[in-house]
């Protein structure tokens, strides 16, 4: 609902992928397995997404070849925070204060907190403070920072992902700008 309140994402999508078993909300349990999902086509290059779209882009997680894993899923994902950030932070959106109010009242319906609104004047604040530096992002990539090993007994069944040998446990310094 934000991303169409903005008038929708321009994201340039890198690699084409197509996932055929695209799930369809409120067709989790339908007898038919093939009736569950829907196969959703994404083209490389720019691409205007509105909301529903968006969502698919960073929700897939079937798709052919390399887009379909959980690391594609999680680049696509902070491309699309990233997108949103900008939009957000751009002179038509910051100026206008019809906009500005409706997001608002967007979040106050989706966002549940105990933050009182007493708070949010500082947060703002806050907020408009980070606007001056750069947004900074990571993302741990299989096999240069984790690997997944054999499902064992040492990690209870559980499909896990563990650091790589002799990285650094402090990966905040990996990210620093010089």
């Amino acid at each position: 609902k934000i991303i169409d309140l903005l008038g929708g994402m321009d994201i340039d999508v890198e690699r084409s992928f197509v996932d055929h078993k695209f799930p369809l909300a409120g067709r989790e349990n339908d007898p038919c397995e093939a009736c569950r999902y829907e196969t959703i086509q994404f083209s490389a290059g720019w691409q205007h997404m509105d909301g529903q779209t968006a969502l698919k882009y960073v929700r897939s997680r079937q798709a052919e070849g390399d887009e379909g894993t959980d690391f594609a899923r999680s680049r696509r994902q902070e491309k699309l925070v990233l997108a949103i950030r900008s939009k957000l932070l751009s002179r038509p959106v910051i100026t206008n204060p019809q906009l500005l109010w409706a997001l608002y009242q967007q979040v106050a319906q989706s966002v549940v907190t105990d933050i009182t609104s007493q708070i949010y004047p500082a947060l703002a604040r806050v907020g408009l403070r980070a606007i001056k530096h750069p947004m900074r992002t990571g993302t741990l990539t299989e096999p240069d920072w984790v690997y997944h090993p054999p499902v064992s007994a040492a990690q209870d069944g559980q499909w896990v992902l563990l650091p790589v040998e002799g990285l650094p446990r402090n990966v905040e310094n990996l990210l620093a700008v010089p």
